[in-house]
């Protein structure tokens, strides 16, 4: 499975730490940080659930990766297990090359417009077809939304709401990299990284306020 998975993606701009064992793969976050965490359930030794328990309860290492987990067969109570601890994609094995592809495609999509000087002609060419009609509207009636979002996140972080706060940052990482805002889009990955699971913290509260500021110039950015 992890050649096959190194062939699948041995043509994104990426690189790629394969690990044999549960202790290998914990070792390698205190190294490094990821952006992905990809795991089969069924390993030798420890399993990738045991693995996955462990990496959710490790905020400062996991940062804001994004777990998927691997099976060849998962049942409806292991998928609300592993939604419960944040993994964002449960794939079945044998997954496709194509499913792989388009999992790191988004990440690969940020990362090209990151390095641009201008992300919004680069979310308009890899999100919107090229057409600049279409993503001014969607731009228009996004910005409008932030100011709403500014308020429902005040109130949920005021009520020490995680669920709501983590829901909320979930949908802004989409939109924002849709818009080509990437410094957003990451303010928003780790709010949500940060809000996984409660209690909200002093961290999550201060995750918040940055994404807040990059809202709030948006907000101030639309045109009338």
């Amino acid at each position: 499975m992890q050649r096959f998975v190194s062939y699948a993606l041995e043509d994104f701009d990426l690189v790629l730490t394969c690990c044999n064992s549960v202790a290998q793969a914990m070792h390698a976050l205190t190294q490094q940080s990821f952006n992905w965490i990809l795991t089969d359930l069924m390993l030798p030794g420890e399993s990738g659930l045991s693995f996955i328990e462990k990496i959710s309860c490790m905020p400062d290492q996991l940062g804001s990766a994004q777990i998927v987990a691997l099976s060849a067969g998962i049942d409806p109570v292991m998928q609300d297990k592993l939604t419960k601890l944040g993994v964002a994609r449960q794939l079945l094995k044998p997954v496709s090359v194509k499913t792989l592809q388009d999992l790191f495609q988004t990440d690969r999509a940020s990362a090209v417009c990151g390095s641009r000087t201008d992300g919004r002609a680069c979310a308009i060419e890899s999100y919107f077809a090229g057409q600049t009609v279409l993503y001014e509207k969607f731009a228009h009636q996004s910005r409008i939304q932030f100011g709403r979002d500014i308020t429902e996140a005040d109130l949920a972080i005021d009520k020490k709401d995680c669920a709501a706060t983590h829901n909320l940052a979930h949908s802004l990482k989409s939109v924002l990299l849709l818009l080509g805002h990437t410094d957003a889009h990451r303010a928003a990955a780790t709010l949500e990284s940060l809000t996984k699971f409660p209690p909200l913290t002093q961290q999550a509260e201060s995750a918040w306020q940055t994404l807040k500021k990059h809202l709030a110039q948006l907000t101030r950015d639309q045109p009338h």
